[in-house]
């Protein structure tokens, strides 16, 4: 869901596409590309289910485009991030949320899906703004931290 709201496709595919190969620059491109995709799966695998299934999709992109270097941030985001709560979550059923970074001057602003600020930090050092983009991030409420994950 995340890279079809970025890139602003219906297709889960070319969103990936669009996502991870840098030679990818438009939709209509990346569009294209998936009938490749939704061709090679379909003769391949029976089960309509398993034709976005995200693993699939990872193999095809890695072995059709392995000459194609993977666009990947360097550096990487600090595995674990201290912040700031901005709300108390001592009644919280979870202590674990998934959060996006928004960058506010020197600060992030950690919201949740919904839009709710729920923690913030100073900017880290080699902070890059791409990281939005390609990784994951989950506050851990309880310990006072944001991880970090390479998104599929």
């Amino acid at each position: 869901m995340k890279q079809l709201i970025v890139w602003g496709t219906l297709d889960p595919v070319a969103a990936y596409l669009l996502a991870k190969i840098e030679d990818v620059t438009t939709r209509k491109q990346a569009e294209e590309l998936a009938q490749t995709y939704y061709q090679y799966i379909s003769e391949r695998e029976t089960e309509a289910n398993e034709h976005l299934n995200a693993i699939n999709i990872k193999n095809w992109v890695e072995q059709s485009f392995s000459s194609v270097e993977r666009h990947l941030p360097l550096p990487k985001p600090s595995n674990q991030i201290n912040v700031n709560l901005l709300k108390d979550f001592s009644k919280a059923a979870s202590k674990n949320w998934r959060v996006v970074p928004v960058e506010i001057g020197d600060d992030i602003q950690w919201f949740d899906l919904a839009g709710f600020p729920l923690a913030i930090c100073q900017k880290p050092e080699k902070w890059q703004s791409d990281f939005l983009n390609t990784y994951d991030f989950m506050l851990d409420a309880e310990n006072r931290f944001v991880s970090s994950k390479i998104y599929v």
